[in-house]
């Protein structure tokens, strides 16, 4: 893989790890926050609600934060997703006649492996007409 893509990949990872972590944190918080409410220990309850709060607002930043203050997890794959888009092979299409090709120039162990494939397709063509003059190069070709 490029390490471009990569970076952004490893780094889309990275922010989501960071996002998980905060939400854990905040989650921390509010449990605790509970058990002060329950012991009526107000300001205790109030100082863990606060704390909850802001690592809500790290995940948030982490999560889906674009290029505002902070590249976040959404940006790291919008990056990504970019990257690919524009460095996407031009004329990389895979029809028939490029998989066909690609069979004729190549060499006889990946024929080999071919017909392997071709075998398992021939039941489904079994009532096709085939006709000799059409298919004698062809013979002829992977016969060398």
């Amino acid at each position: 893989m490029p390490a471009e893509l990569q970076a952004f990949i490893t780094a889309g990872y990275n922010d989501g790890a960071a996002a998980a972590s905060y939400m854990l944190l905040a989650r921390n918080h509010i449990t605790q926050a509970g058990v002060y409410i329950g012991a009526q220990n107000w300001a205790l309850a109030k100082a863990e609600m606060s704390d909850a709060a802001n690592d809500m607002g790290y995940f948030v930043r982490y999560l889906l934060q674009d290029d505002v203050f902070y590249k976040g997890t959404r940006r790291d794959w919008k990056d990504a997703l970019e990257w690919i888009n524009n460095n996407w092979p031009s004329g990389a299409e895979v029809d028939m006649d490029t998989i066909l090709d690609a069979i004729w120039n190549s060499d006889k162990l990946r024929w080999f492996h071919f017909i392997n494939y071709i075998d398992s397709m021939r039941a489904g063509i079994w009532n096709t007409e085939i006709y000799e003059t059409h298919l004698a190069d062809w013979y002829r070709h992977f016969s060398i």
